[in-house]
């Protein structure tokens, strides 16, 4: 039987927040076991908060996607990612359209964040301002009306401010939570595209084990009116290929690695193409260090430039 007390979290969102504690000072983590807030639940286990589960809410099983118009808001989605360890592990692919008007985006797994991620237009896009902040994408000719009820000044840091917070629901969309969520957007937030969208952006979460069952994504509709659209897929080993050392050229003739690409077209799994994300592992873990690599794609060689993102920013043929 559930029973009710009071706790303190470390954020004041509890979707996003790390742990439950006793105390104000955040010092003592509350007893493992199952927690809700606002229709939100979570299970603490060593004292560190699993991911967003289902319950009256929202807990939707990959893949998902949406399309949507909304007024100015922050719009939240969990979605379940399977428990069978030898179909859902890998590397969970998020693609995010912010269709021209600015929006933010970060996602929240296994107690840590993500918001970095890679446009098909201009390649990589994250804020600077830390991996719990959102990263706010979009057309920058687009998303700087002259009127702040339009759409914030996103070339200054601005003030508070109060949004109001939807959760979506199976069948139904996304429901007024009824809190408000207080916060600002500073410039280290925003990375807008130059006059152009950045089309369908993708985000790598990688998920080793099923102990976490899910992925909350977050998206912060900064403009009066937005329309947007995200896709959360199943995990999925990433594909492996060979590949030189750093400093490679086309003379290269060995391959001792093995890299990964999280294929930006969501689709060329293996043939890794410009802004392409690329991994050491087919989790999508650990970035690929920066530099110039030759790949063995047999039978075709390319010459490819990694930045420090980890984002293949060049790619050629090898003669």
């Amino acid at each position: 039987m559930a029973t009710q007390g009071t706790f303190y979290i470390d954020n004041p969102d509890f979707a996003l927040a790390y742990a439950v504690y006793t105390d104000s000072t955040l010092t003592t983590p509350a007893p493992d076991g199952w927690y809700s807030f606002n229709g939100v639940v979570r299970r603490q286990v060593g004292g560190v908060l699993a991911a967003v589960d289902s319950c009256d809410t929202l807990s939707q099983e990959c893949i998902f996607s949406v399309s949507t118009s909304v007024f100015r808001g922050v719009y939240n989605v969990t979605v379940g990612l399977g428990n069978d360890p030898s179909l859902y592990t890998g590397a969970v692919l998020i693609f995010f359209n912010p269709n021209n008007v600015a929006n933010g985006i970060k996602s929240s797994y296994g107690g840590n964040s993500y918001n970095k991620l890679t446009s098909p237009v201009d390649g990589f896009h994250g804020s600077i301002a830390g991996p719990t902040t959102y990263t706010i994408i979009g057309n920058d000719a687009e998303s700087t009306g002259a009127s702040p009820e339009y759409c914030p000044n996103l070339s200054v840091n601005t003030s508070s401010r109060q949004y109001d917070r939807y959760f979506y629901k199976d069948n139904v969309g996304f429901v007024l939570e009824g809190a408000l969520e207080s916060l600002g957007i500073t410039t280290s937030m925003v990375s807008l595209s130059s006059g152009v969208s950045p089309g369908s952006c993708l985000m790598v979460i990688p998920r080793k084990n099923v102990y976490y069952p899910s992925v909350t994504v977050s998206v912060l509709a900064c403009c009066e009116i937005s329309e947007w659209d995200i896709e959360v897929r199943c995990p999925v080993k990433l594909t492996g290929f060979d590949a030189s050392d750093v400093g490679g050229t086309c003379a290269s003739s060995t391959y001792p690695n093995t890299f990964y690409n999280a294929p930006v077209d969501g689709s060329s799994f293996g043939d890794p193409s410009l802004y392409d994300f690329i991994f050491l592992d087919e989790y999508g873990e650990t970035k690929v260090p920066a530099g110039d690599y030759k790949l063995d794609l047999t039978p075709t060689k390319k010459l490819i430039t990694v930045d420090a993102n980890g984002v293949i920013t060049s790619i050629s043929n090898c003669p």
